[in-house]
């Protein structure tokens, strides 16, 4: 399960980088509650902490979600300083040495902004949220943010650029257009199938038309060889004209 490699991810992040729990949850910045519930598999992470994660433990989101024992590699900066407090560096094994890794992402001046990077997230979301309901195999967190990430050239989020930035929110507006579109498509191929079903019943049932009588009365008010022709304001009062007539009026 998510949550049971979410948890092992963080129990192994805590080994490696020598932290107990509150340490390694300001290291995420979330609250140590939360980081407890993600400990204990009680909860899943959302997807901005699953990127915090993700960064802290040097995945791709990707590989944090789907694989069941990632090889992590921390991005740490490591300082290494002897027992008389001289830093020293260019080994492996150290003897009689305090380790501190100190792990911190320093924005340039060309990245995205804050503001800009919550709109790339609050658009992820959306375009997860979409293939959720719309999607029989929908896409994934890290296969929706690898996407994005080889769109605008880069190995990792935090590399898109602030030039980079519109084109960005243009692919992912133009990928919840696409799903719009399909989700619109799909429910109105629905409705022509429940109406035209309707309309067959009525009109065998309650008045008595064979399909050719049907076809027939068609063609003669809307010079239309078959249902399937006509528009969707056509077909709506074809329904009206047979329910009508259905109750008699």
């Amino acid at each position: 399960m998510l949550k049971d490699r979410i948890s092992n991810v963080l129990l192994q992040l805590m080994q490696v980088l020598e932290e107990n729990q509150e340490g390694l949850a300001k290291r995420l910045n979330i609250p140590n509650t939360t980081l407890r519930r993600y400990l204990s598999g009680s909860t899943l992470a959302g997807v901005d902490d699953l990127l915090k994660i993700a960064e802290l433990a040097g995945l791709k989101l990707d590989e944090l979600v789907k694989s069941d024992n990632p090889k992590l590699h921390p991005i740490s900066h490591v300082e290494i300083k002897n027992s008389h407090g001289v830093a020293v560096a260019g080994r492996d094994v150290y003897m009689n040495t305090v380790i501190r890794r100190k792990t911190e992402y320093k924005p340039g001046p060309d990245d995205i902004t804050g503001e800009q990077s919550n709109r790339l997230k609050e658009l992820v979301n959306n375009v997860i949220a979409l293939e959720q309901e719309v999607k029989k195999k929908p896409k994934t967190y890290g296969a929706v943010w690898n996407a994005l990430n080889r769109k605008m050239w880069v190995t990792y989020y935090r590399e898109i650029k602030k030039w980079q930035f519109e084109m960005a929110e243009l692919y992912l507006m133009q990928w919840i257009g696409r799903i719009r579109k399909g989700q619109k498509r799909t429910n109105e191929d629905e409705w022509r199938k429940k109406t035209q079903s309707a309309i067959f019943a009525a009109a065998r049932n309650q008045l008595g038309w064979t399909k050719e009588a049907l076809d027939g009365y068609i063609y003669e008010r809307y010079k239309k060889d078959s249902i399937r022709d006509l528009t969707k304001k056509e077909l709506q009062q074809l329904y009206n004209i047979v329910f009508a007539k259905k109750r008699g009026a």
